[in-house]
């Protein structure tokens, strides 16, 4: 896959002032002298450049006396993007954590906030209607920007101290709303609604379930990526994923199931996105045409009525939210349509839940080592947390054992 390109500004250079015959930079706007000596000059040169450097390009800040919290999450932000350049996703969810910060303490000097006002941010998250689990992620997320503030010299390092000392919100011990334990799906929840699902969204969920994927690793594969040497399984090594930062590789294996979906797409160039959304709007438009009634010699020709710049088109592959926003369509029509013949409706599934599925499925067939590996966990805890023991295992268990 392609890396995100990291830009790096332009080094300010070491000048001389013949009037004053002092050398100096310009950092930010700001002139910074550096004395009249040229070897103490270069070293305060490359001093005061790195400085600015890590402060992302961004002027001296001012006293964490002055300093507000808005000023301070813009700071952060400065920072995350650059960060997260390559998973704008967690930028998209700071910023949300820190929204009700913003909000209720934005003009308020860092230094006056107190682990009273956080608990006042947090009860404002939950009259939002956050639930007690992102409440506690949340809460986490504005201490995480605090702890930045501190390395960056911008907080005191009392103030983290003290926020540390608010204690997350308990299950039963708090009025947040609670979530149901995710589900998992399977195969059987993607062929029922297979019929209002555009193809490339149909075989990129069934090829997720059979992988175990996460929904951006099926959705950013290209054709190149896939490795088809060996016929009885192909794999992807992912350059980007979850656990790329702490250096733990990420390979998609697929068997003969995968293989047979995959294998269609493979007719793509090597730099082509497998499951391209340009190819079902021109399924789209195929059906529809098909479906037509009215003679072609009557009314619009077909791309007679297409806008010139429309004001959305499809991009070279999904995201997560436009493959969630398909499946959701789909499970809509598939209800309206079985609610016309009287028929239950089909249950509300996300691509998340056919990951969890995979992994109820692997837990009970292959033991929790399967679970790690074909989901690509870095502990086994987190396959534990996918994996759960179902309670046909424990019913089973009771009925041998008594």
């Amino acid at each position: 896959m392609t890396k995100t390109p990291i830009t790096r500004p332009k080094t300010p250079s070491l000048l001389f002032h013949r009037g004053k015959s002092l050398y100096y930079c310009r950092l930010s706007g700001v002139v910074h002298y550096l004395g009249n000596d040229r070897a103490e000059a270069q070293r305060r040169h490359r001093v005061a450049v790195g400085e600015w450097l890590s402060r992302d390009c961004q002027p001296l800040p001012p006293a964490p006396e002055v300093l507000t919290v808005t000023e301070l999450v813009a700071r952060h932000r400065s920072y995350a993007k650059r960060y997260y350049a390559a998973s704008p996703k967690n930028l998209e969810r700071i910023t949300g954590s820190a929204r009700p910060w913003v909000d209720l303490y934005g003009p308020t000097p860092i230094g006056e906030f107190t682990p009273a006002s956080l608990r006042t941010v947090r009860d404002e998250m939950i009259r939002m209607n956050w639930s007690r689990g992102y409440c506690n992620t949340a809460t986490n997320t504005i201490r995480r920007i605090v702890k930045w503030g501190v390395s960056e010299g911008l907080v005191k390092p009392e103030l983290l101290a003290a926020l540390e000392c608010l204690e997350p919100l308990r299950r039963g011990f708090t009025e947040a709303r609670e979530t149901a334990p995710r589900e998992g799906a399977d195969l059987s929840d993607i062929e029922a609604i297979k019929e209002h699902l555009p193809r490339p969204v149909y075989d990129a969920a069934r090829v997720l379930y059979l992988c175990g994927a996460r929904p951006s690793e099926v959705l950013m594969l290209r054709v190149g990526d896939i490795d088809r040497q060996d016929p009885d399984v192909w794999r992807a090594v992912l350059e980007r994923h979850k656990c790329a930062n702490i250096g733990k590789s990420r390979v998609l294996f697929f068997g003969k199931a995968a293989q047979a979906i995959l294998r269609p797409y493979m007719l793509k160039g090597a730099t082509a996105y497998v499951f391209d959304p340009r190819e079902s709007m021109e399924a789209m438009r195929e059906r529809r045409n098909a479906e037509r009634v009215t003679p072609d010699s009557c009314g619009n020709g077909r791309g007679t009525n297409v806008k010139e710049q429309p004001e959305r088109n499809p991009g070279e592959h999904y995201e997560a939210c436009s493959f969630l926003r398909a499946i959701t369509r789909a499970i809509a029509a598939t209800n309206k349509a079985r609610k016309e013949k009287g028929l239950d409706p089909v249950r509300t599934i996300t691509p998340y839940m056919l990951r969890h599925g995979r992994a109820l499925e692997l837990r009970a067939k292959e033991g929790l080592d399967a679970v790690a590996a074909v989901l690509g966990h870095a502990h086994l805890r987190m396959a534990e947390h996918y994996g759960k023991i179902s309670e046909a295992q424990a019913r089973g268990v009771a009925s041998r054992l008594g």
